[in-house]
């Protein structure tokens, strides 16, 4: 993990780098070669040609169990993500991070490996930067100047109970806290959460002039924004 935050230093734009710390249950229903199994993927994409000196930075950080390159496009992204064909309940708990120092690094997989957050399954750690902090025409949020993206997912099985998943959903984001971002987007917000996290003051206003002239009546739920 610190081999690809250092990549995000140097990184040109066209390089964008993503990580996934897996963390499988020890369950029947999974293929033995996974099952009960915790794994670290990196996934590179270059829009330039193959960038094999940025990336090699991060090979030799450990050991390689299994690499798959070469020439790739959207739908080939998709259909080698593996993602079920039927939709399957989860919950989720995401953070914008201003940056990822080794203290936070350190304590995110020091919480993941305890055996009390065996909920989590996945966290996705995200690079930014680049085009998001050139937005190319103004929104009411952005994810400019914010450097990680991360995402703790929480399987929702049949009959089992949902408090420890909500305790580690909590508990994920207090390891993350100190780093987190002033902003982020809407479609990141957690329960509970509104959108002044995304917008400034002035935007804020905007959108309830909008709401006011358009839905006087309150006919609209008032989502994340309340009245």
């Amino acid at each position: 993990m610190r081999a690809v935050r250092d990549l995000s230093a140097v990184a040109p734009a066209s390089l964008n780098v993503f990580v996934n710390s897996m963390r499988m249950p020890d369950a029947p229903q999974l293929p033995e070669e996974i099952r009960g199994r915790s794994f670290l993927t990196v996934q590179a994409l270059s829009t330039v040609g193959a960038a094999d000196e940025m990336i090699e930075r991060v090979r030799r950080a450990g050991t390689v169990r299994r690499e798959v390159s070469g020439t790739t496009s959207p739908k080939t992204v998709a259909a080698s993500s593996g993602e079920p064909t039927e939709p399957t309940p989860g919950k989720g708990v995401s953070a914008a991070l201003s940056s990822l120092d080794d203290a936070t690094i350190d304590d995110l997989f020091r919480f993941r490996a305890l055996p009390e957050q065996w909920p989590i399954m996945g966290i996705d750690i995200r690079m930014l930067g680049g085009a998001l902090d050139e937005p190319r025409r103004a929104g009411f949020a952005t994810l400019q100047g914010v450097g990680w993206l991360l995402h703790a997912l929480v399987p929702v099985f049949p009959g089992v109970p949902s408090e420890p998943g909500d305790a580690s959903m909590a508990g994920f984001r207090g390891v993350v806290a100190s780093a987190l971002a002033s902003h982020t987007v809407p479609t990141f917000l957690g329960p509970g959460e509104i959108l002044e996290r995304c917008g400034d003051p002035a935007a804020i206003d905007r959108l309830r002039t909008v709401r006011a002239a358009v839905d006087p009546d309150s006919l609209i739920h008032e989502g994340r924004l309340p009245r």
